[in-house]
């Protein structure tokens, strides 16, 4: 199974833009493995998005799941 993953901002900037990840389950499955890939990532804080929608708790993954990796923002 392979999902893809977008990232944002400096989080692109310390990986990649785009990705792919084979064989996860779930999101907490996949930031392990991307913090494998790329261990920058790992001290920085972001927010997970799966099909357009924040989450706040371990999400499946499916064939058809686009994941994107947010950095912090804020508004004003």
């Amino acid at each position: 199974m392979k999902t893809k993953v977008l990232l944002f901002g400096q989080l692109a900037e310390a990986a990649a833009p785009e990705m792919e990840i084979f064989d996860v389950r779930d999101t907490d499955q996949l930031v392990q493995e991307i913090n494998k890939r790329f261990p920058a990532l790992s001290s920085m804080h972001y927010r997970i998005a799966v099909n357009k929608n924040l989450i706040t708790e371990n999400t499946t993954i499916t064939n058809t799941t686009t994941v994107a990796l947010l950095p912090a923002f804020s508004g004003g």
